[in-house]
């Protein structure tokens, strides 16, 4: 029963990753004829080519790597500096409204945005202790801008930080050669330097997740201090939960990697109690700190709280993602009632009207593309917004630059390369099992959840990017496995035309 239930979701995975392949493919005919046709070339030398054999004597990886971080992090810098933004959408709500509350001003206007937006709190109250211990520390940080450069070194810190993970994390699945090539497969990730200086809900997820994923394999490899690290995993879910709520479905694809696969049914349930335990022990952690640093009265949530139907409304129309059009519809009830009363309107109206063909072609057609279909992950708009200065950087970064076109030919091909490793490595489930298997079906459960998530509710591209640190990883093991079955491919044909 078990076996048949792991290879029901196993195939799932394989067909609903193929679709989302070929969406992405078909997105990058249109927006890239170039980078389409550079595509089969780059890949057939990136899995045929075979790599001279060097010693392991001669050769440091871990050298080599502490090399990488240090140009990932030099280059991270000169982008942040170079292509540094003015504050814009939810960001400078987030930066301002910590800053006001940190100098003693007035936040009563922008705190209606945080009535509205629930998920953007805890992060707020976050940002308002950073503030003020640095106020403390430095009382003449007065100015906006102070605050703000502050904010995107915290932001940097935690990008190169969930690139560090990266690179451990693997670690612990391959070898030394093939953990090095990981980590550089996630230093060569654009969107890492796009995102870097936004202190944004998306980066402090992204990195949540990819501490929790590494606490998840350093627990399989490590049995010795498995309670520390269950204790760990739930209180990193619990406080990450507060910021962005998509690493719960890791969590839930960790539980039911762990229910199809643990023996002892009493080592189950007594890992989910201690993991719940820490949760909820660092999920009211979080609340408290919320309630006591971000005030916001029962009558403004009352009035201005978005219920989750809106969400899911606003995924129905268009292609799926925001519409600002479709918030002051939602903001025209009074009550939260009313609110949720409106959003279930709407969603049954938009369902009859389109039937399941044209949700299947609305889902499929449009919703997957806009969320896959972009291989900066949408960093090629939100990160060249209202730039400080104009540089020739911005013409290569932005989608209205002049040059972006010559980037596209880089980020495709690599952003493809991502998707085909997954897809690749979905295929090797299915055909052999080994001793790393259940902690990959753990990453590809989490990118199956957040893609039917994102099918439901309102999508962008941008919402891959707290799961990146998980595709980079399950990517990396179906490209080495895809480069081993060639290799040994090559090899029996070359030794029967011997013969």
């Amino acid at each position: 029963m078990r076996a048949a239930l792991k290879k029901t979701y196993q195939v799932l995975f394989l067909l609903i990753f193929t679709v989302v392949t070929v969406r992405a493919i078909m997105a990058m005919a249109d927006q890239s004829k170039l980078a389409a046709g550079v595509l089969i070339p780059f890949l057939a030398l990136f899995f045929l080519i075979r790599p001279g054999r060097r010693s392991s004597r001669s050769f440091s990886y871990t050298k080599c790597w502490i090399a990488v971080q240090c140009v990932s992090l030099a280059l991270m810098l000169a982008e942040m500096y170079v292509m540094e933004l003015k504050l814009s959408w939810d960001w400078r709500l987030l930066i301002e409204t910590a800053y006001q509350y940190t100098m003693g001003l007035d936040v009563s206007d922008n705190l209606r945005y945080f009535a509205v937006n629930s998920n953007n709190r805890f992060w707020l109250a976050c940002l308002i202790w950073l503030f003020r211990v640095a106020h403390k520390l430095c009382p003449s940080m007065t100015e906006l801008q102070q605050y703000k450069w502050l904010s995107m070194l915290l932001s940097g810190t935690m990008t190169q930080l969930t690139i560090w993970l990266v690179y451990w994390t693997a670690r612990k699945l391959f070898d030394e050669r093939r953990a090095f090539l990981t980590g550089l497969f996630g230093a060569l990730f654009l969107p890492f330097y796009l995102y870097a200086q936004h202190a944004y809900t998306d980066v402090p997820g992204m990195f949540g997740i990819a501490l929790a994923f590494f606490f998840y394999v350093k627990l399989k490899r490590d049995r010795k201090r498995e309670k520390l690290l269950l204790i760990l995993l739930g209180l990193t879910v619990g406080f990450v939960f507060k910021i962005k709520v998509i690493i719960a479905i890791l969590l839930i694809a960790i539980l039911i990697e762990e229910a199809l696969t643990t023996r002892k049914g009493k080592d189950f349930f007594l890992g989910v109690l201690i993991v719940g335990a820490a949760l909820f022990l660092a999920a009211s952690c979080a609340n408290l700190i919320t309630k006591k640093t971000v005030v916001i009265s029962d009558e403004m949530l009352e009035r201005y709280e978005f219920p989750i139907t809106h969400f899911v409304m606003m995924g129905l129309k268009g292609k799926g993602g925001y519409s600002d059009k479709e918030v002051q519809n939602t903001k025209k009830h009074e009550t939260y009632e009313e609110r949720v009363a409106y959003n279930l309107r709407v969603i049954r109206r938009r369902l009859k009207k389109l039937g399941p063909a044209g949700l299947l072609e609305h889902l499929v057609g449009r919703k997957m593309r806009y969320t896959w279909g972009n291989s900066c992950l949408a960093g090629n708009d939100y990160a060249t917004r209202y730039p400080v200065h104009q540089t020739i950087l911005w013409e290569f970064l932005s989608l209205k630059g002049k040059y972006h076109w010559i980037l596209l030919i880089f980020t495709w091909p690599y952003y493809m390369l991502i998707l085909l490793g997954i897809l690749f490595s979905a295929i090797a489930a299915l055909r052999k099992k080994t001793a790393e298997t259940s902690v990959f079906d753990v990453g590809r459960l989490t990118i199956l959840g957040h893609t039917i998530f994102l099918l439901i509710w309102e999508c962008n591209s941008r919402y891959l990017l707290s799961i990146v640190p998980v595709m980079l990883l399950v990517a990396a093991q179906g490209i080495f496995r895809t480069r081993e079955f060639l290799r040994r491919f090559l090899e029996k044909r070359a030794a029967r035309t011997e013969v």
